[in-house]
């Protein structure tokens, strides 16, 4: 009796939960579902080191566009902006937006410890998501997440994880 007791128990507790997780999912699949990187670049208001309101209108029109948005604590960040650093040179007609929620003084010490090829470039901006709309906007899944961008504002490549530069400039070459 007790057997069959604990077997009844066990069916109910399983019927519970497996009833629960298909209801989780179902409410949270098209949650799941949204989070694609943003296809074409949205309206977004950040702000630069100066504390100027940047928004996407004042994106370069006449390159390509790359965004990174990371996090100044994040080893994968860190690593991905010395790649793309060291390769600076590779990048020249491109147009860099590097974003963080972090702190300005955050920001600036990351690109100086990391990014240092970057610095002071006419075609890199550094950019605050002091409102933190970054996430909701262009729907990246981690850090660092890398965005390529084409004249017309369509994205032609995303990542979320560490890429290798060769990848990185393939997309940046391709007419």
């Amino acid at each position: 009796m007790l057997i069959k007791e604990a077997s009844t128990n066990f069916k109910k507790t399983a019927l519970i939960f497996y009833s629960a997780v298909l209801l989780f999912t179902s409410i949270f699949q098209p949650v799941f579902a949204q989070l694609k990187p943003a296809a074409i670049i949205p309206d977004f208001t950040l702000y630069t080191m100066n504390d100027q309101v940047f928004t996407q209108k004042q994106l370069k029109k006449d390159s390509k566009i790359l965004f990174l948005f990371f996090d100044a604590t994040c080893p994968h960040c860190q690593y991905e902006t010395q790649l793309i650093s060291s390769h600076y040179k590779e990048f020249k007609n491109t147009a860099f937006y590097l974003v963080s929620m972090d702190k300005k003084p955050q920001i600036q010490k990351f690109v100086h410890t990391y990014g240092k090829a970057l610095e002071n470039k006419n075609n890199v901006t550094l950019l605050a998501d002091a409102n933190r709309q970054f996430i909701e906007r262009f729907t990246p899944s981690q850090f660092p997440a890398l965005y390529i961008y084409n004249k017309e504002r369509k994205l032609l490549k995303y990542w979320d994880t560490p890429v290798s530069i060769d990848q990185v400039l393939g997309v940046i070459y391709q007419p």
